[in-house]
């Protein structure tokens, strides 16, 4: 799989290929491409293999088909909100598992409606917070 690419820094300093976190799928569930584009440019800075959806249908879609090694999820979306994806990944015994990440502007409102979440963190993310959060989801 090679090394990791040098002059990033030890800023962007992911997992290693020894690591489990390392190389992953990390479905992003976000209806703002712009967010998702930034995120799934960390992600691969994280050395994870980022994938996308564009609303909660197409994202619940697509984690029942790849069953990705984790899931970023935006709470506020039109059509099916953040907030029934998330029942329905807990819901289905196929995905209850996967961990989640929600990133949203109101997360810690519904910290206590959803216990089994791997971590919240409140928009705009860095790119450090989002490894923090692998790192601790991924443990």
């Amino acid at each position: 799989r090679g090394k990791p690419s040098s002059g990033a820094g030890p800023a962007a300093a992911g997992p290693t290929a020894s690591d489990p976190r390392a190389l992953r799928e990390v479905l992003v569930i976000d209806d703002d491409p712009d967010h998702r584009t930034l995120i799934q440019h960390y992600l691969r800075d994280l050395r994870c293999v980022p994938r996308e959806a564009r609303n909660g249908l197409e994202g619940l879609a697509a984690a029942r088909a790849r069953r990705p090694g984790l899931i970023v999820l935006d709470l506020r979306m039109p059509g099916i909100s953040g907030w029934e994806v998330l029942q329905q990944i807990h819901d289905d015994p196929g995905l209850r598992d996967v961990p989640v990440i929600v990133l949203s502007a109101v997360e810690h409102e519904y910290r206590r409606e959803f216990p089994w979440v791997a971590d919240l963190l409140t928009k705009p993310v860095s790119r450090e917070q989002l490894a923090d959060a692998l790192a601790r989801a991924w443990k």
